[in-house]
């Protein structure tokens, strides 16, 4: 069977990178590594906390266009501090028109991270100079390993992982899931996001595919980390997750998601501009669904970390550029060694 021509040219772009990583010479594929992160607060015991009222959107699938245009005006009018990208950034347009639509609506120095997208792979290098330039000049960010790519940030406090898992043939989702393990070991910080492109096809409300692996939802949940996703064109959110399989195990019940080490929610952000998808499959564990047959429109989800003094809580709502709220809930981290006998809940969404 022939390759997918989006994947032949993942896998090319995949096997430079692997050898110019072993080369002492440098990458031949200038795709950034940064040093390895530092953290410098106390024990485990005291978590490093979000600045308070940490705002953060997350999106994915954009384009460039008249519906992504509006999708970053809205989260200037939300006032978010920062965006998360699950990737599939300019598609046709070039990466250049691309970050200029970027800095024309939230400015030259807004800080804007993505995962690496199947949509992306071609013009990745220079997609990476962009971000890498934009992150450098908002200076709230720490960031190690190759952005984008396999890459773990801290700004504000809050963490967060991008990976490429899937989507570069010459990585092993094991690699990834590593990473991500190593990471969130190591990290202090309350609030932490895993964020990749691919899904499994349980975890996605179109046509997609088990392309991401469970192993990388796994090492996520076991490590206590949202998990942020695209790929497919609408907006899911599931139950507390208690492990990730084909069907996953769920709890659904009373007012906030308390999540923390073994637990944690999944969200597909598709919805950036480019296209609305029909749902074509669903799932109990799923809470809020969002898609074309019930009138979805481009928007992002939001996230306010630390609101109100709370330290714990996390409060998030979906709101697309006809101002339709399609989804409000509340999340819950406590701090290490707290009393987490809480009662578990579920959002508002449909």
């Amino acid at each position: 069977m022939t390759p997918r021509p989006a994947r032949t040219l993942s896998h090319r772009l995949g096997m430079l990178l692997l050898a110019a990583s072993a080369a002492a010479c440098g990458p031949r594929i200038p795709i950034e590594t940064l040093p390895p992160l530092h953290f410098d607060t106390p024990a485990r015991s005291q978590p490093l906390e979000t600045r308070q009222g940490l705002e953060v959107a997350f999106i994915g699938d954009q384009g460039v266009g008249g519906d992504s245009e509006a999708v970053l005006r809205l989260i200037k009018a939300e006032g978010a501090d920062l965006v998360i990208s699950g990737g599939d950034l300019g598609y046709r347009g070039s990466p250049e028109t691309f970050d200029s639509m970027v800095s024309a609506i939230l400015g030259p120095d807004f800080p804007f991270f993505a995962s690496l997208g199947n949509h992306d792979a071609d013009d990745w290098r220079r997609y990476q100079q962009l971000l890498s330039a934009r992150a450098r000049r908002s200076r709230r960010a720490r960031c190690e390993g190759v952005l984008g790519v396999k890459s773990a940030c801290v700004f504000d406090g809050l963490l967060f992982i991008n990976s490429a898992v899937g989507v570069l043939y010459g990585e092993r989702g094991r690699d990834h899931a590593e990473f991500i393990r190593a990471t969130l070991a190591r990290s202090p910080s309350r609030w932490r996001i895993c964020s990749w492109h691919f899904n499994q096809a349980a975890m996605q409300l179109g046509e997609k595919g088990d392309e991401a692996g469970w192993e990388v939802y796994e090492a996520c949940r076991k490590g206590g980390a949202i998990i942020a996703t695209a790929h497919e064109h609408s907006y899911a959110r599931t139950h507390v997750i208690t492990r990730f399989a084909d069907p996953p195990a769920f709890v659904a019940a009373g007012r906030e998601l308390q999540i923390g080490p073994g637990r944690t929610v999944a969200f597909v952000t598709g919805l950036g501009g480019h296209s609305v998808r029909p749902q074509l499959r669903g799932g109990d564990w799923w809470a809020a669904t969002y898609t074309a047959d019930r009138g979805a429109r481009a928007g992002a989800l939001f996230c306010t970390f630390h609101p109100h003094g709370r330290p714990d809580l996390a409060q998030c709502r979906f709101k697309a550029i006809d101002g339709t709220l399609a989804d409000r809930f509340d999340l819950l981290v406590p701090a290490p060694g707290a009393d987490n006998d809480r009662r578990e809940g579920h959002g508002e969404g449909g």
